[in-house]
């Protein structure tokens, strides 16, 4: 019984010895690991960025067994592990000018990326030798937040018909990707993101600048302008910057031989620059072809009804054109006076543009003191309609010589009535919207009209054609 006691206790024993010395050289190698293999992490945060971080640690012991691989591994959680996201020192690398290996003992450096925009980020050097998986300390840190952007208008240039700006972003390595960036413009100060945009014509270049033109605006009008820049944060605007487009050429070119204009934009004065200022009676401000309010004039078909002025009109037989708009919607009866001038008691010596009606339909009149021309056209239709009425002694002497354009388009005459030459003499004043209130012969036009103009010359095709298409002042 004895010996068999005995041979228990031998196998016993050497069971546990066994495993006493297979378990003790692991507890054996974990002392090692944590006494012997020294790692720190640095504290030195100066690589943090946006999305980026350069991180450092090191190896100053190895324990007596050759490190394999070392590196950061790094996490949103606290004390990250191999298993979560490593980025070893895989190969020889550079940074600032410090060279890390990617083994042995020695200092640690590795370029993290893909990082998300102000976060915190938890870190710790580690490396790999036969004990095992070494850590240092924990650290962390967080990327930084874009800044918001710096924007400046720095400048703007017009021409007649667009303006050229630019625009600068002082800031732009720290505030992020840039989504877009152009300029914001509005007619009215204070412009915001509602207004028209045009967005730059190419990226923001390495100096911070970025540029774009704004095309096809009208002439002699001025505009307020804004630089923008948007990042996925928003849209941040520059300061305020003011210009107005230059006069187009043709504007300049009918500036000549322009007697009187009067745009009706607000009062009657004239804006020809000869002093003509007309005075209103009866009549009251409307809205002109563009929707613009106190824009035009309308009269109400009542006596006392119209605009006069000190203009005495191109006299005798010399060149004359005249340009304007009228709008109408009620029927026409008797022939109604658009404006006149000069001797209104003699047949052929004065000037009476009228509207009127023949069995055919409604008429646009060039009425010579009682002898007109004209031709028939819809002038019921409440839009407003384009008028030009030219007259040159080289087209022929008399009324039904007169050239007329509808809404810029030539229209011959098709209705006269006791033609006679043209020899307008000096008489009554120019009178918008009545014929001569001093006879009683009032005629007053019903509806709206706008922007009159005369020239003592032929308007040409394309004077005509801007007339018709552009807000044309002056």
């Amino acid at each position: 019984m004895s010996i068999f006691k005995t041979t228990i206790f031998k196998l016993i024993s050497s069971v546990i010895l066994v495993v006493l010395f297979i378990f003790g050289c692991k507890v054996v190698d974990e002392i090692k690991k944590d006494l012997y293999v020294k790692i720190t992490t640095s504290s030195d945060l100066s690589g943090v960025l946006w999305t980026s971080a350069t991180l450092y640690g090191e190896v100053t012991d190895d324990g007596g067994k050759a490190i394999t691989e070392k590196g950061i591994v790094y996490g949103k959680n606290p004390l990250p592990t191999v298993n979560d996201t490593k980025v070893p020192n895989n190969t020889l690398v550079s940074i600032n000018g410090d060279v890390f290996n990617p083994t042995g003992v020695g200092r640690i450096g590795v370029l993290i990326s893909n990082l998300t925009v102000n976060n915190r980020y938890y870190f710790r050097a580690y490396c790999i030798n036969s004990y095992g998986v070494s850590y240092g300390e924990e650290q962390s840190f967080y990327t930084k937040q874009y800044e918001d952007p710096k924007v400046t208008t720095t400048s703007i240039t017009a021409t007649s018909s667009s303006i050229n700006v630019s625009g600068n972003l002082t800031n732009l390595p720290i505030v992020g990707p840039i989504v877009g960036s152009g300029f914001y413009y509005s007619e009215s100060s204070g412009v915001k993101e509602t207004n028209n945009f045009v967005l730059s014509s190419s990226s923001i270049d390495a100096k911070y600048n970025f540029s774009a033109t704004i095309p096809q605006l009208p002439d002699r009008t001025v505009y307020y302008v804004k630089a923008f820049v948007r990042t996925a944060k928003g849209v941040y605007l520059g300061n305020e910057l003011m210009v107005k487009t230059l006069d187009s050429p043709m504007r300049t070119q009918l500036k000549t031989g322009l007697q009187v204009f009067y745009s009706f934009a607000g009062n009657s004065a004239d804006e020809s620059g000869n002093g003509f200022n007309g005075t209103t009676s009866g009549v009251i401000l409307t809205a002109d072809r563009f929707n613009n309010s106190n824009s035009a004039y309308y009269f109400n078909g009542q006596n006392n009804t119209n605009i006069s002025t000190n203009y005495s009109g191109v006299l005798g037989n010399a060149t004359r054109s005249f340009s304007f708009w009228l709008r109408r919607k009620d029927p026409i009866g008797n022939s109604v006076t658009i404006f006149s001038y000069g001797n209104l008691g003699t047949i052929g010596q004065a000037i009476n543009i009228a509207v009127g009606k023949d069995p055919t339909g409604n008429l646009i009149l060039f009425d010579n003191g009682g002898s007109a021309a004209g031709t028939v056209f819809n002038l019921v239709d409440d839009k407003w309609h384009h008028y030009v009425m030219i007259w040159d002694k080289s087209f022929g002497s008399n009324v039904t010589s007169i050239k007329q354009y509808i809404d810029g388009v030539y229209r011959s005459n098709t209705w006269s009535y006791n033609p006679s030459p043209i020899n307008t003499v000096a008489g009554s004043k120019l009178l918008i919207g009545q014929l001569d209130p001093s006879k009683n012969d009032w005629r007053t036009f019903l509806g709206s009209i706008d922007d009159l103009g005369i020239w003592n010359r032929v308007l040409s095709s394309d004077e005509i054609q801007y007339l018709y298409q552009s807000n044309y002042r002056p």
